[in-house]
């Protein structure tokens, strides 16, 4: 399946294996028309991209879209850092950014101690046990996505359902809502069948992602692809397949 732009894409800037030229390349080859670098962000403890990165990476961005005729864009996958909601983009970032892709990772510092306790701590249980998350959990973990959702314009919702319980199909008709894109992850798909029957049924908008975190990887959808095939999901609700998607942070004409 060929889609038109990688909005997910690593380099080493956070935890990727390659440059920015180096993902480039791989999506000229792969016929790709624009490709977004979206490392970590700020509140990750290890392997992030750094605010005082952001201008530096705009003139890499600018130079490489030149060079090899293909739109780059600098975006950030940013972290979820509050029981309310909050994420670790400011205002001032978006200055410097074009896009936001986020959502929840484990290794990050919170916004307060009592966010670790009511937000962080009670999902790494899950995890370490392997335990099922309880209905309790699911809930409280759908509240804080969708108040994330509202608080902030995502463009992206970054690997739904992983490491995160929720809702699926209640958080996309909340993304539906606010106009974020729905990711369907090339790493980390983690929905039921049910969750895609109702998504299909809500007629969400979905974006295929490589999340690459290896040069070769980007424009690599073929588990998305897989995904879409087998619920036979409506082309028409994939908003990168022909042309740039429309993101709510969309600057005015930008290409």
């Amino acid at each position: 399946m060929q889609i038109y732009g990688d909005y997910h894409t690593h380099t080493y800037y956070s935890d990727g294996k390659g440059s920015m030229e180096d993902n480039v390349k791989e999506a000229v080859s792969k016929g790709l028309k624009q490709i977004m670098i979206s490392d970590h962000g700020f509140n990750r403890r290890i392997k992030f991209m750094k605010r005082n990165e952001l201008d530096e990476l705009r003139v890499e961005a600018d130079r490489l879209s030149k060079l090899y005729n293909i739109k780059v864009f600098v975006g950030v996958e940013a972290n979820l850092i509050s029981a309310e909601g909050d994420i670790d983009v400011l205002p001032e970032d978006m200055k410097k950014l074009d896009f936001i892709v986020c959502g929840f990772h484990k290794i990050i510092k919170p916004k307060r101690f009592i966010d670790f306790i009511r937000v962080f701590l009670p999902n790494y249980f899950y995890e370490i046990t392997g335990f099922t998350p309880s209905e309790y959990r699911i809930k409280k973990n759908t509240e804080i996505y969708i108040k994330m959702l509202e608080k902030n314009k995502i463009d992206i919702l970054a690997h739904p359902n992983h490491d995160f319980a929720i809702d699926v199909p209640a958080v996309a008709r909340k993304a539906k809502e606010v106009g974020t894109l729905f990711e369907i992850n090339g790493r980390h798909i983690e929905w039921s069948d049910s969750d895609v029957m109702q998504m299909n049924k809500d007629r969400i908008m979905f974006i295929l992602s490589s999340d690459a975190h290896k040069s070769e990887q980007v424009g690599d959808v073929t588990k998305c692809e897989n995904l879409v095939k087998k619920y036979n999901i409506d082309l028409n609700c994939i908003a990168n397949l022909k042309e740039m998607p429309h993101f709510i942070n969309r600057k005015e004409g930008q290409a």
